[in-house]
């Protein structure tokens, strides 16, 4: 396998976990924390759209402020999450244009969805026993 089809791969599977992970969350939690340090399902969407924005500028040669407070500033849930992944694409979209790219897609994109998918999972599990953590595989 390529490098390039190895991060392609990366890329589509932590989007297939993304959705599998948020698609259905309960309400009633979108802001509950497993602990008080943690980010809740809410503000780590948001805190992904954000890494997204940044990516983009990344890739296209500009300089991103990490403590700018940037925000979406949607509140709704849904129309965040939407949000998040149409910033997802766009930034995916910038980084593979070149392979000189492509490390910032590794770094800022897929090592970075799977360190939050495991949070996310955990708090999916904490808050809703019904939930498949298996539903993450595709295979």
């Amino acid at each position: 396998m390529s490098s390039n089809n190895f991060l392609s791969k990366s890329l589509e599977e932590c989007d297939f976990q993304l959705r599998a992970v948020l698609t259905g969350y309960p309400a009633a939690h979108l802001d509950t924390k497993v602990a008080p340090t943690a980010m809740s399902v809410r503000e780590s969407v948001e805190h992904l759209a954000m890494v997204y924005h940044a990516t983009n500028l990344i890739a296209h040669g500009e300089t991103f402020d990490w403590g700018s407070g940037w925000s979406t500033g949607i509140t709704d849930f849904n129309q965040l999450m939407e949000k998040m992944f149409d910033l997802r694409l766009v930034a995916i979209m910038a980084c593979m244009r070149t392979p000189d790219q492509h490390e910032i897609a590794m770094d800022y994109i897929a090592m970075h969805d799977s360190y939050h998918i495991g949070q996310l999972c955990l708090m999916r599990m904490s808050v809703d026993s019904a939930w498949d953590p298996y539903s993450l595989y595709q295979h």
